[in-house]
């Protein structure tokens, strides 16, 4: 690329390129794949203006000049699928190098003298590349498919990369910029491993993850004389004095900065993350239109990672009216637990019901039931709400088996409320749940415009702003501002997964992503919003003590956590 191969650069001016350190762990890592007989696959976390496509592209040129193969480029767009084939066709066009193969790239692809071919494609399009088999596969700004567009971006996706078989000297690359912690994209991008382990000869057969922060490059650095260093280092922020010391940066590094953030960013700090991420964490956070604050994910995340639950079931004893805990593996469990029910503590359970029309697929919909804790104080120390106990995810029972487990949680919790939401399943769950005489069931008061009267039924019923109502709103927004402050607790990783997923449409609605699910965040945001009606716990439950020699047993086979579960 650097001897023989020309770009435009950014002044518009066509240019012999140098490779930065981005771009030489691309080569670097095909290099590797090809000398080891190694299918390269490649995900690349894409920063602005620093030459990804380029250099990708650049590799997919030159591994059709070499061998005979079939390519396939494919944009999130027509105008990036055309940006492509135009760097494609300016590689062609100026290339002195004796391959021993000539041919042209035209408008909708290219071909060569040995064989060798490319097609491109948009992600938009009917199926693309489903009539084809490649060698080569290039896909860019995977992140943004579903936001641009793009129906069932996840199954497109997965239909290409079935179009190139996992053979060595195939290759397919992956980048983008981020957009929100979900998604096909970030889904890979997290299970990849890091290029490091890809070198030293890890086993590895999904994707090799590429990423070089912001201040990496030697054009991310201004030069200061003295006197303006010393003007900036009087004049820097807290988070600007903190960005130096976590990456070791220098006054030069912070200058750039400001300065990208006032002419390309829109001064929004938060466009910079995005767009020049420092690390692999943040700028997922950052990116995307998420409903939820990262920061106060990114707060849930850290609980998550040190609060296993506690896994098990409810065991009936007697006249059935006295429950006990009785701590399983993961295969018989039924409920997760991070706090058992402590007396003096209120309590209620939520639960959001599965629709019929989304019962079915390879992804069916599930129900959400969970119990969460009213914020309590103890020897003058202020705990806030959480979501302590749950019906394992994937929940998909019958309703009727439904409603037993989720009186058998009421009952564990004090008999706490239950707040079942009053969908079309959700009123049959109801009245399943009235079958037993002594449980507490949320009750709403409803308004009949036929009598002009009020009335109390049973039930939350969530309304999306057609009808008088209009909740579906205030629940969010209720809840969005419990976790941008941090005043509730989540260890749940299920419900972090669904907040991730959380959007707001260019149309401004709060929804999931296409293709993912929200029962664990509408079942939270109904618990969180009727919290004030918890009810208190005062009998204490019963645990099933494990055995001593059955504890020492599970302690030698690596698994303490469950025997501290019985305890």
């Amino acid at each position: 690329m650097e001897i023989f191969g020309r770009i435009l650069d950014k002044s518009g001016q066509i240019v012999a390129p140098k490779a930065n350190e981005y771009q030489r762990k691309i080569v670097q890592a095909y290099l590797y794949a090809q000398k080891h007989k190694r299918p390269c696959r490649l995900i690349c976390l894409k920063p602005r203006q620093k030459g990804s496509s380029t250099i990708s592209t650049a590799l997919a040129y030159t591994h059709l000049r070499n061998f005979r193969a079939a390519a396939c480029f494919v944009g999130n767009k027509d105008k990036t699928t055309q940006n492509l084939l135009t760097m494609l066709r300016r590689y062609n066009d100026s290339d002195k190098f004796v391959w021993g193969n000539s041919g042209k790239v035209l408008a909708e692809g290219g071909n060569w003298t040995h064989g060798s071919r490319v097609v491109s494609e948009t992600a938009g399009a009917s199926d693309p590349g489903r009539s084809g088999t490649f060698q080569v596969l290039l896909c860019s700004e995977v992140a943004h498919w579903s936001s641009d567009g793009v129906r069932s971006a996840d199954t497109i996706l997965n239909g290409l990369l079935n179009c190139t078989p996992y053979l060595p000297d195939t290759m397919v690359i992956m980048e983008s910029t981020p957009n929100g912690a979900a998604g096909a994209f970030y889904e890979r991008y997290q299970n990849a491993i890091s290029l490091e382990d890809f070198l030293s000869g890890k086993p590895s057969d999904g994707y090799v993850r590429i990423f070089s922060p912001w201040f990496e490059f030697a054009d991310s650095e201004d030069k200061l004389d003295p006197p303006a260093a010393s003007a900036l280092e009087a004049t820097l922020t807290y988070e600007e004095k903190e960005i130096m010391t976590r990456y070791n940066l220098r006054l030069g590094h912070i200058s750039y900065r400001r300065r990208t953030i006032a002419t390309e960013c829109q001064g929004d700090p938060r466009m910079f993350n995005q767009e020049y991420p420092s690390n692999e964490e943040d700028c997922w956070l950052a990116s995307g239109r998420l409903r939820f604050d990262g920061q106060g994910m990114k707060a849930i995340e850290s609980k998550i990672r040190s609060s296993a639950p506690a896994k098990g079931v409810l065991d009936a004893q007697g006249n059935r009216d006295t429950l006990i805990w009785r701590a399983t593996d993961d295969n018989e469990a039924v409920y997760h637990v991070w706090e058992q029910p402590r007396n003096g503590c209120s309590y209620l359970l939520s639960v959001d019901v599965m629709t019929g029309s989304q019962a079915s697929g390879k992804d069916p919909d599930c129900h959400a039931a969970l119990v969460l804790r009213a914020p309590y104080v103890m020897n003058g120390m202020q705990y806030p709400a959480a979501v302590v106990a749950r019906i394992a995810p994937p929940c998909r029972y019958d309703l009727d088996v439904l409603s037993n487990l989720v009186v058998r949680l009421s009952k564990h919790y004090g008999n706490c409320l239950i707040v079942p939401e009053v969908n079309g399943p959700g009123l049959a769950l109801i009245e399943l749940l009235r079958q037993y005489s002594d449980i507490h069931i949320y009750r709403r008061q409803a308004f009949d415009q036929m009598t002009s009267q009020t009335s109390e039924k049973l039930g939350w019923q969530t309304s999306d702003g057609a009808g008088r109502t209009g909740n579906r709103s205030m629940l969010i927004e209720r809840l969005a501002a419990a976790i941008r402050d941090q005043e509730i607790d989540i260890w749940c990783p299920s419900i972090l997964s669904q907040m991730r997923a959380f959007i707001v449409t260019d149309k401004g609605k709060a929804e999931a992503l296409h293709g993912k699910h929200d029962d664990d965040v509408m079942s939270l945001a109904i618990g969180y919003f009727c919290l004030s009606g918890a009810t208190t716990k005062t009998e204490a439950q019963v645990v099933r003590q494990i055995p001593r020699d059955l504890a020492t047993a599970l302690v030698r086979s690596g698994q303490p956590s469950l025997s501290r579960q019985f305890s």
